[in-house]
């Protein structure tokens, strides 16, 4: 049985959610989204840009990603672009790559998406995924940087077809995040 919503949990929750979670509290649409996600994560570092940072975690959470990483930077940032979604999928702040290594040790297999520097990587299309991925994206600029690639199993690129060397790093994100959902 549906609650009647309070005036907060439905002002929360009545905007960009499935219909049948309109009626819930924010703390039960957090608990359906967990029990109804994959075992996988994506992470973030050197994203400059609030319109990145959300975009992926909207991203994430539209394909059931169990939870989000966002590595160094600042901490606050803005969250209007994510359209709510952060408050029900995981958003974990990592101040450092050290830190995030530690939390998803055992839990996750570190997957890079990166085009600068990577000699080698593996097409993105043609890669069988874990089960369990963390898919580490940089931004276009700065990339990965060369401490977090040492501690990464497979680098994956998506190769390019027309002229431009790199896309939008959310937009990477998202192919790569499909690919994954597809794969499962």
């Amino acid at each position: 049985m549906l609650k009647s919503p309070t005036t907060e949990s439905f002002i929360i929750n009545s905007f960009n959610v499935h219909d049948s979670l309109k009626n819930l509290s924010k703390k039960e649409i957090q608990d359906f989204y967990l029990n109804n996600s994959n075992h996988a994560a994506v992470a973030m570092t050197h994203i400059e840009h609030d319109f990145n940072l959300s975009n992926i975690i909207r991203t994430a959470n539209f394909l059931g990603f169990g939870e989000v990483f966002y590595i160094g930077g600042k901490k606050n940032w803005d969250r209007r672009g994510a359209v709510g979604t952060h408050n029900y999928i995981p958003v974990n702040y990592c101040p450092s790559y050290e830190e995030f290594f530690k939390v998803v040790a055992g839990k996750y297999i570190p997957i890079a998406l990166e085009n600068n520097i990577v000699k080698n990587p593996i097409n993105i299309f043609e890669y069988m995924w874990p089960i369990n991925p963390v898919i580490i994206c940089g931004e276009e600029q700065n990339g990965i940087p060369l401490e977090m690639l040492e501690h990464i199993v497979t680098c994956l690129e998506i190769p390019a077809k027309g002229t431009v060397r790199s896309m939008n790093v959310a937009t990477a994100a998202g192919i790569a995040m499909s690919l994954y959902s597809k794969s499962i």
